[in-house]
């Protein structure tokens, strides 16, 4: 039996990026919560095999929670702690580039030391495995629990303790930078960008004629300005890689393509007028 001691939240968190709305709300992930598992359109998780992990869970006597999101800059800890008080149990939420946990049945200890065993696979790419790890930490650590005699009415009384301590119903920090998700992330993200601006390179090409039989300032001009910030964002991808790199990366292509559906448009309604 999982004892309940006090809130605990714990993530880990592989950037300082700020809580960003997600296209999946809190309300959106709780009305879609199937066998316990919720996985938004977009992110990479076996919805099957997630279930099948809760399962596992639950004939351990962990009630467990999985939300894997497709929007990188969400806080998975934070998220984790508003789901968890919405739920109860223990929730893992995972994003594209980190991973928060929030628990109201496991005690700061047991979260600390299931996520310590599990950490390497729950850094890697296989968000499956990560949660198979963390979920076999927690029921070894029961089995040892129950074979050294805890003294649970005494573990009671502590955490009984902690809470007028803390305050508040949970502590939050963040553990140890897991470096590769992050690093995949980013190389994911790199790689895309690198592949729109691929794409970019025919539309200029195509309209560079038009744009000269078209013979309007304003048109040329504009045709001027796609021109140069395309060579800008040629060059960019062929660099190192950085979040910001990308972020400035991204707006500039945003940018890019609004200026080529304008001289779309204006050669198009030259061609339609003659």
């Amino acid at each position: 039996m999982r004892l309940r001691i006090f809130s605990a939240l714990i993530g880990v968190a592989l950037a300082a990026v700020p809580a960003a709305a997600s296209a999946a709300t809190a309300e959106d992930v709780i009305d879609g919560l199937s066998g316990g598992v919720f996985v938004e359109p977009g992110a990479e998780a076996d919805s099957g095999e997630l279930r099948a992990a809760v399962a596992d869970a639950g004939a351990q006597n962990l009630d467990l929670t999985l939300i894997v999101l497709a929007d990188e800059t969400v806080s998975a800890v934070s998220f984790a702690g508003e789901i968890g008080e919405r739920v109860g149990g223990t929730v893992m939420v995972f994003t594209p580039a980190e991973y928060g946990v929030s628990s109201d049945t496991l005690s700061q200890d047991e979260l600390d030391r299931a996520l310590t065993a599990a950490a390497d696979d729950l850094a890697s790419a296989d968000t499956e495995a990560g949660i198979r790890a963390f979920v076999a930490s927690v029921a070894e650590l029961a089995e040892v629990a129950e074979e050294s005699g805890t003294n649970w009415p005494l573990l009671v009384a502590i955490g009984a303790v902690m809470l007028i301590v803390v305050g508040v119903g949970g502590r939050a920090f963040e553990r140890r930078a897991t470096a590769d998700r992050r690093r995949r992330a980013l190389e994911k993200r790199w790689a895309e960008l690198r592949k729109r601006a691929d794409g970019l390179a025919d539309p200029i090409l195509e309209l560079s004629t038009p744009v000269q039989l078209l013979g309007d300032r304003d048109v040329t001009l504009t045709y001027r300005e796609a021109s140069e910030l395309f060579e800008r964002v040629r060059g960019t991808v062929d660099r190192e890689p950085s979040p910001e790199l990308a972020d400035d990366t991204a707006t500039d292509m945003d940018r890019l393509d609004e200026l080529l559906t304008r001289i779309k448009r204006a050669v198009d309604a030259s061609s339609s007028g003659s």
